[in-house]
């Protein structure tokens, strides 16, 4: 009897320890991914109410009303929240470029249909010829060159 409750302490032990290790090891890609997901729904910020019983048990419906049902301004707030942690985890980076890119619509096709490490890429182009890019840190060596190509430096 006691070598049966040996075993089992020790496959308890192992058991635990087996759980702890996975934890750790996903712990990262989980914490990124949970981000990742509110900067994606952070895009496309509107929301319209439930029409249809059958629109509550969407899990868009769900997850915004579970959230306090937020307008898109909040939306757009939350979702720069989440790039700021991104960005201070090291998996994303956000850089600055002048730019003279006559059609921004190209230029973001060129580089989405590229190899990306995270499709998950925004660019901001504003009047005064800046671009602000937020991508993943190790898809700016691909996208600087595209920038280049089309005219603009950091």
């Amino acid at each position: 009897m006691s070598a049966f409750w040996t075993k089992r302490r020790l496959g308890v032990c192992a058991g635990a320890m087996m759980t702890i290790v996975a934890v750790v090891v996903l712990w990262t890609p989980l914490h990124i991914q949970y981000h990742r997901w509110f900067v994606q729904e952070s895009r496309s910020p509107h929301h319209e109410p439930p029409r249809r019983f059958r629109d509550y048990l969407s899990p868009q419906t769900i997850f915004w009303i579970v959230r306090g049902r937020p307008t898109a301004e909040q939306n757009i707030e939350l979702g720069r929240e989440h790039e700021e942690v991104l960005v201070r985890l090291g998996y994303f980076d956000r850089r600055s470029y002048h730019h003279t890119i006559e059609n921004p619509s190209e230029f973001v096709s060129t580089v989405r249909a590229g190899p990306l490490n995270d499709r998950l890429c925004f660019f901001r182009f504003e009047l005064d010829g800046s671009l602000e890019v937020f991508a993943q840190r190790d898809d700016f060596a691909r996208i600087e060159q595209i920038i280049d190509s089309y005219g603009g430096r950091k």
